[in-house]
């Protein structure tokens, strides 16, 4: 059984975001949408994140809101592959939407002192090993790949990093890990991953 966390709805394309905690989390938590972030680099009002990008920030049950959170995450579905105009593959954009997500994380860092670990979690939807547009992510906001923090009897080689798929109709099959968890500097500092791995289903 779970416990529902709605957020508002996204006018433009018709999505409720919905968080599912199990009803035996120990922790309480709230969710901050980031919906009507609007798109700062062309003369339009149209939201930056394709999806939202849903904070979730919690506390152990029954705690003050005035004590400290424990730990924070974002979620994220970042742009499709697909081209736009004048935007082959939606690289432009996904990367608008790449470092939108690190203004904010670092935010919430600057915010908290470093000293909350905060997770950013979902589809990329490009290699995030290789694509430039992410590197925002990697330095601004200064989230490290869950991957690169876990023991490494106790993790996942790169090269085999593969969360995705393609199957073109003409040409071999394409693999990527376009999907990910990264933690901040307190996530590492604290050496919190103890395990990383692939569930392959």
């Amino acid at each position: 059984k779970y416990l529902e966390i709605s957020l508002p709805l996204k006018e433009l394309c018709r999505i409720n975001s919905v968080v599912l905690l199990r009803v035996d989390f120990p922790y309480e938590g709230e969710a901050q949408s980031y919906r009507n972030v609007a798109r700062t680099t062309e003369n339009t009002s149209r939201p930056l994140f394709s999806r939202d990008l849903p904070f979730l920030t919690f506390r152990e049950k029954g705690a003050s809101p005035n004590r400290r959170l424990l730990f924070a995450v974002a979620g994220t579905h970042f742009k499709s592959q697909s081209s736009i105009l004048n935007d082959p593959l939606s690289t432009r954009l996904r990367g608008e939407q790449a470092l939108g997500a690190a203004v904010i994380l670092k935010a919430y860092d600057t915010r908290f002192e470093s000293k909350v670990p905060l997770f950013l979690a979902g589809d990329y939807n490009r290699d995030l090993r290789t694509a430039a547009e992410f590197q925002p992510i990697w330095r601004l906001a200064q989230m490290t790949d869950v991957f690169e923090m876990a023991p490494l009897d106790r993790t996942v080689p790169l090269e085999k990093r593969i969360t995705e798929t393609y199957h073109p109709r003409d040409g071999p099959a394409i693999y990527g890990q376009l999907d990910s968890i990264s933690g901040s500097t307190a996530v590492k500092d604290n050496r919190l991953i103890k395990e990383a791995k692939i569930l392959n289903y």
